[in-house]
């Protein structure tokens, strides 16, 4: 699941603007999904990347139970477990979640992007991922508002006494 997320997360971002205007005209029930999805990229990505957030934690949690129950711990080093449980696990999950699929995603990124449009049309909807997409989404928002630089006028005349004082 992991790798299909993040696969979905280049296919639907790597769409050049020639595939977006094929997309666009494509009638079909995935065709009309990846255009619905692609009219929100925010939200779109936000489904994303809780999505992702959510496996790659449960990936974790669940691989740890597992080593824990088929492996005895109890007489080894605490550093070895944790080397396995962080080290091992997290280059798994990035070779296999996210490195080959990027890679597979960006070069079949419109078919990938179909394939992937109906479960993350289904997680956009699904609480509790709706939810903190929404709050994942207005926090962004709020945060582009408060950060917005301030433009600075600036006359001719002062941008060339400016450059004089630097000659100078």
């Amino acid at each position: 699941f992991s790798a299909l997320i993040s696969g979905s997360e280049a296919a639907f971002f790597s769409l050049s603007p020639s595939v977006s205007d094929i997309v666009k005209e494509d009638e079909t029930k995935a065709g009309k999904l990846v255009n619905k999805l692609l009219k929100t990229p925010k939200q779109l990505l936000a489904t994303i990347l809780i999505a992702n957030n959510f496996i790659n934690v449960a990936i974790v949690i669940i691989s740890s139970s597992l080593l824990s129950r088929f492996f005895s711990f109890e007489d080894s080093n605490s550093t070895f477990r944790f080397v396995i449980d962080v080290f091992v696990i997290t280059f798994i999950i990035l070779i296999v979640g996210e490195v080959i699929p990027k890679i597979y995603a960006n070069k079949n990124a419109l078919s990938f992007a179909k394939f992937m449009a109906l479960p993350l049309n289904f997680l956009n909807h699904l609480p509790p991922f709706s939810w903190l997409k929404q709050g994942l989404v207005n926090g962004t928002i709020l945060i582009q508002k408060n950060t917005k630089r301030k433009s600075v006028s600036i006359s001719s005349d002062e941008l060339e006494h400016v450059l004089a004082l630097t000659k100078e």
